[in-house]
């Protein structure tokens, strides 16, 4: 996949279970930072022929205990994703 120039990477390319932070503004509807540990690939939305929104789906997680909180979807500024943890790295079969 093409990824934007004032992009880090591809929304698409996001592992599931990366664990990412979103500030209030970079989100819809939201109230404070939010920290997502994904469920699903990233859902992307193109817009005037730019990556500008990515709906997220996750189970929130508290940012001082780390407690899982409820599954969300998302609606995210895709220039405001910050990956705080890549997926694990997945088993090979041999």
């Amino acid at each position: 996949m093409t990824t934007p120039p004032d992009l880090p990477f591809h929304p698409a390319d996001i592992d599931k279970d990366a664990l990412l932070v979103l500030a209030e503004a970079d989100y819809l509807y939201g109230l404070g930072d939010l920290q997502l540990r994904l469920t699903a690939t990233p859902n992307v939305q193109a817009l005037w022929n730019r990556i500008e929104w990515t709906e997220l789906t996750g189970v929130e997680i508290q940012p001082r205990s780390g407690r899982e909180v409820q599954t969300r979807t998302v609606l995210a500024r895709t220039t405001g994703i910050k990956v705080l943890r890549a997926a694990p790295p997945r088993e090979q079969a041999s």
